[in-house]
């Protein structure tokens, strides 16, 4: 059965705070030219991010960012 964060503990999780989390469900950000967002699903009335999710966006999020640094 997969783990279910809501936006707080998501972001906690994270290391970012509970806006940037809102912000990648949103609007996204741009990896290689491609826009990505960070899926979520609403449970019981509140907005959560499987656990999966979170760690493919963060890993994602963070080789890009990796890579920028080196160019």
């Amino acid at each position: 059965m997969a783990t279910y964060y809501p936006i707080e503990a998501a972001a906690k999780h994270a290391g970012v705070r509970k806006r940037a989390v809102e912000r990648w469900i949103a609007e996204g950000i741009q990896i290689d030219g491609v826009l990505v967002r960070l899926q979520c699903v609403t449970i019981e009335n509140r907005r959560c991010i499987e656990e999966g999710c979170l760690h493919d966006f963060t890993a994602a999020r963070h080789r890009y960012r990796e890579d920028q640094k080196r160019e």
